[in-house]
């Protein structure tokens, strides 16, 4: 049994460390609409990238941008992309197969994927972008903190009514339990009273 309780620990902290890399491996972005911007993505050296293909699994297709050998092909692209992506440099040097998005919309929000091809393996690599007006995000981490600020104070309040019900309770059990011992007390007192001899007539 004591086996079995150390199993399952070492599972539940391998599950909590495995999920938070996992979320760690994310690249977040924020930027505003009408701007430009680099969803950073390296792989590989020279030479050795035999393609890339950036994609938005969220899009029908999903494509957004596919090139092979310093050459970009356009023919299965998402219509909301056309003329506003490119590599940040087709060449490929040092790995660096980073994907610039022009004229930037709120539609652009999502999470994209770098597939990096490379001869003898490949990679992928996950960026989210929001894409906001100006001080919506910085308001929404305020709306956010406020709802979790409130939901804390809702939270202890709560637990405080919780604590005074649970005392009350006690004390009006505890003052139940002393009343009955008084009252039984009484009553075997009175009883023994009554049930003694008479004392005798002189």
């Amino acid at each position: 049994m004591f086996g079995l309780i150390h199993v399952f620990c070492f599972l539940l902290i391998f599950s909590k460390l495995s999920s938070g890399s996992a979320g760690e491996g994310q690249t977040n972005i924020t930027a505003e609409p009408g701007h430009n911007v680099s969803l950073p993505c390296r792989a590989g050296h020279d030479g050795d990238i035999a393609s890339v293909h950036w994609i938005r699994p969220d899009l029908k297709p999903e494509d957004v941008l596919f090139c092979r050998d310093g050459r970009c092909y356009h023919s299965h692209q998402h219509p909301s992309f056309q003329n506003r992506v490119d590599l940040q440099d087709r060449q490929m040097k040092d790995g660096d197969v980073s994907l610039i998005l022009k004229n930037l919309t709120i539609n652009d929000t999502g999470t994209y994927e770098c597939r990096v091809q490379r001869e003898t393996d490949g990679d992928n690599m996950s960026i989210h972008l929001e894409v906001s007006p100006p001080g919506t995000t910085q308001d929404r981490r305020n709306q956010d903190r406020g709802d979790k600020d409130g939901g804390e104070k809702d939270g202890r309040n709560q637990n405080k009514g919780h604590l005074g019900l649970v005392v009350g309770l006690s004390a009006v059990g505890i003052v139940g339990i002393i009343g009955m011992v008084v009252g039984v007390w009484f009553y075997k007192r009175h009883e023994k009273k009554n049930s003694a001899p008479p004392p005798d007539l002189l």
